[in-house]
């Protein structure tokens, strides 16, 4: 087994203790988030490495995270649990499904946090029902992730040669398009479209359900995708789009 240095751990865990705690200060100058003494927070995903929990733990959260690896696409891996030790975190690492009941206790946890994790949740009102469940009252959710209908919002195995292709075809001609032009990817394309991607939540949908969980919306902000990219989207690709997925906006082509 080839291990990370602890150097470069701390590095990458300095990293994002850096934009932790620039999104933490925002959020408060802005009044979402006013947190107690010695706060705690579950980290959604964490099988990269577990660098984002641990620089919350820097930051002085009590730290936990949860992950069910993709459904087992991803493969088990064991390197969030090797950093762990190298560095003597206490971070508590958990595998489970958060749209699933939990081991945390109702009204436990004072924030939730993800980072490119929602988009790769099949079953959102569930996901977000244990939230509410397990965050204190008055707690706080903090997620970034990135919209199926975004240029690149298929990720890389669902993402095809043309501009919004993914958007553009129905997932059975996508994924006949797979068969045909990337046949050495096409086994891993046809998980990834089955069981990590979700293609029907378009921003309002999502803003939905996260009402419907109980939520109250505080803060929704989006990135637009860099002009390299949208000059692609001529009137003809945004007409396919939109004939494709009729529930989309705009806002759901040009934010990434």
């Amino acid at each position: 087994v080839l291990l990370p240095s602890i150097s470069h751990i701390n590095k990458l865990v300095s990293f994002y203790r850096a934009r932790h705690s620039s999104m933490l200060n925002q959020l408060k100058a802005a009044s979402i988030i006013d947190l107690p003494s010695n706060p705690s927070l579950l980290e959604i995903g964490f099988t990269t490495g577990g660098h984002s929990t641990f620089a919350f733990e820097k930051l002085g959260f009590n730290a936990f995270a949860i992950d069910n690896y993709y459904g087992g696409l991803s493969g088990q891996s064991s390197l969030h649990e090797i950093n762990k030790k190298l560095i003597s975190s206490d971070v508590d690492f958990v595998h489970g499904d958060i749209t699933k009941a939990t081991c945390f206790p109702s009204e436990s946890l004072d924030v939730v946090f993800s980072a490119s994790v929602l988009e790769h949740v099949q079953d959102l009102k569930s996901a977000f029902d244990e939230m509410y469940r397990i965050l204190k009252p008055g707690g706080v959710m903090i997620h970034n992730y990135a919209p199926f209908f975004a240029h690149d919002g298929g990720h890389a195995l669902g993402v095809g040669d043309s501009p919004w292709a993914h958007v553009r075809m129905s997932s059975p001609d996508f994924l006949k398009y797979a068969q045909t032009y990337r046949p050495h990817e096409v086994s891993d394309i046809n998980q990834w479209f089955a069981n990590a991607l979700h293609r029907d939540v378009p921003q309002w949908r999502m803003q939905r359900i996260l009402s419907s969980a109980g939520f109250k919306i505080s803060l929704w902000m989006t990135k637009p995708s860099a002009n390299r990219w949208l000059k692609d989207l001529t009137p003809d690709v945004m007409n396919d789009c939109f004939n494709s997925t009729p529930g989309i906006g705009i806002e759901d082509l040009i934010s990434r």
